[in-house]
């Protein structure tokens, strides 16, 4: 029986709401058989591809290989820029076509860097990461703690299982006699091991947690913000137009202003609100354009009030630490940011970079609010106009032309995802371009950043005791130290771990899937969550997920605070 017959109507009977969980489990089933052919298909296009590209370069040129590396980063940015584009809530209402892109781009990623990695040799490829400053910085990133504990939560799963395998493999090779070292591992393994001896495990693994943390708690803030945006949809829904507008304005605005809530949902709440309630008297797209220049005010009066935010926050010398704004990349950006009118960057950077941390970064940096509001106009036709046609076009009956609507919905949906793409790579290139042009001008010191010179001194003593308190090889780490961050950071990337399922399967695994359109009131089968707002937790895995990882943000103060503390004892007291 077909999941879409009338034996599955809402009849009351209490067994449908079963058969209907298994009709959508077989379906996933389904899905998954016929992607997994095309998958395959597509990594094997993406191969040959990079195949027919590079064949006339010669690897053993360090040229070709710069010119390789170039190609590779500029893909590299352009598929991360449209990875997150497409994770926009706007253009996440179209689920299905979001996570095949998503899949596919990450598989695209990976096949780009095992390319480079088995196709170029290692001597070249490293005399070319010496000889540009953009590739300088790309090695720095690669090599650095973050970039490690970043990328912690994917390889750590996966490690045990590839030195079992390696471990495997040297002993059946000591049986042919045909092994190439005399350890346990074989030569890749041991190098993989004494590479992980050189790394600082204390600080790598506390990273990873406070990178967990950073995104739970944003994942956490997103559903909680597209609840109260549910709840005030259906509060506002009687009202007149005008005080729709109006109260769309000034929540808008509030939630504008906190730094979890993300400035896409805003749009998408006031292109829901405000074109279904003036799709009657004023036609589909004044209503529209009505919803996106309500967006565009909210983003520009918002920016302001952030950029207040920033120019207090810049003030303080250890907020300009943390943000390194001595830094070269930091002062690449202020440069871009201050050069004066309609710069292609600096509308790239405003437009493109997340509503928060951008306009801050603008009053830190000090900018001009009427340059920043000028660089930020683009936003209405580049960012607003499309994600607000994207929701308004959800409430339209298409049952008069569907071919028509149905060709605009997806035409609206690639423009939401892919101007935001182009701007967050267009800025990236900017920041990289202005790095190596003006790189000896951006080291200089400046006077203004002299305080930050100081808090660093002053705090060089502390950093050395703690680096001596957090060596994984010392005396001070103990092995209850060692399990302390084991354990948190386990727990952080099982939570991880178990939150992302949710975007990979189709059945919910912790939270259900829920979306500013869908109603709390409604039952489970039709998108709402039968009345109650936690029923967005789905039982048992949900609540499991949330336990564990408060029991990891437990773990982590401890060995955090226990670590400081014993650091303090650690400072050697300065004689001069």
């Amino acid at each position: 029986r077909g999941c879409g017959s009338d034996d599955l109507r809402d009849d009351g009977h209490p067994t449908s709401d079963a058969v209907r969980d298994a009709c959508q489990q077989v379906e996933s089933v389904h899905r998954v058989l016929l992607g997994s052919p095309v998958v395959v298909a597509g990594v094997n296009f993406m191969i040959c591809v990079l195949c027919l590209l590079q064949a006339p370069l010669n690897l053993e040129s360090a040229r070709d290989v710069s010119k390789l590396i170039h190609q590779s980063l500029a893909a590299f940015i352009v598929l991360c820029a449209g990875m997150a584009a497409l994770l926009l809530p706007s253009v996440r209402l179209a689920k299905d076509f979001a996570k095949t892109v998503i899949v596919f781009s990450l598989l695209v990623v990976v096949e780009l860097a095992m390319f480079i990695h088995c196709e170029v040799p290692r001597d070249v490829f490293e005399s070319c990461m010496r000889s540009a400053v953009v590739f300088k910085y790309c090695a720095s990133a690669y090599h650095s703690d973050l970039f490690r504990a970043a990328t912690l939560p994917i390889w750590a799963p996966i490690l045990p299982i590839y030195l079992l395998k390696d471990f495997v493999k040297q002993r059946v090779r000591r049986c042919r006699d045909t092994h190439d070292a005399d350890g346990v591992l074989t030569h890749r393994g041991e190098r993989i091991v004494a590479e992980l001896r050189t790394w600082d495990l204390n600080g790598i693994l506390t990273k990873t947690c406070y990178i967990v943390v950073l995104v739970v708690v944003l994942l956490i803030g997103s559903k909680a913000t597209f609840l109260f945006f549910s709840w005030l949809n259906q509060l506002l829904s009687p009202m007149h137009l005008a005080a729709v507008v109006v109260l769309v304005a000034v929540v808008g605005l509030c939630m504008y202003m906190l730094p979890p809530v993300p400035g896409s949902a805003v749009i998408v709440f006031g292109g829901i609100v405000i074109s279904k309630r003036g799709l009657a008297s004023l036609g589909f797209w004044w209503a529209a354009t009505l919803a996106a220049f309500v967006a565009f005010f909210m983003k520009l009066v918002s920016s302001c009030g952030q950029y207040l935010v920033g120019y207090r926050l810049g003030q303080d010398v250890r907020v300009q630490r943390f943000l390194g704004v001595d830094k070269v990349p930091a002062r690449a950006i202020e440069r871009i940011l201050h050069t004066p009118g309609f710069s292609v960057g600096k509308v790239a950077i405003l437009v493109g970079g997340p509503d928060w941390p951008t306009s801050v970064t603008c009053g830190i940096v000090k900018m001009r609010v009427s340059e920043m509001v000028l660089g930020t106009l683009p936003v209405l036709p580049l960012s607003t106009f499309p994600q607000t046609l994207v929701v308004a076009l959800l409430l339209v009956d298409t049952a008069s032309n569907p071919a028509y609507w149905r060709a605009v919905r997806l035409a609206c949906t690639i423009a939401a995802g892919a101007t935001r793409a182009v701007t967050w790579s267009t800025a990236v290139f900017y920041i990289t371009r202005t790095v190596e042009r003006h790189h000896k001008e951006l080291s200089k010191p400046r006077p203004d950043h002299e305080a930050v010179a100081r808090l660093s001194a002053e705090l060089a003593s502390f950093e050395d005791a703690h680096r001596k308190a957090s060596d994984w090889h010392g005396v001070h780490m103990t092995a209850r130290r060692k399990v302390t961050i084991l354990l948190a950071t386990s727990a952080m990337i099982f939570t991880m771990l178990l939150f992302a399922s949710d975007f990979f399967f189709e059945d919910p695994v912790c939270f259900r899937s829920f979306d500013i359109t869908d109603e709390i009131g409604l039952p489970f089968r039709d998108g709402g969550l039968v009345g109650n707002a936690l029923n967005i937790i789905v039982m048992p895995w949900g609540i499991a997920g949330l336990g564990i990882f408060v029991l990891g943000i437990v773990l982590l103060q401890c060995h955090v605070r226990g670590l400081n503390l014993l650091a303090q004892t650690l400072i050697v007291p300065d004689t001069e």
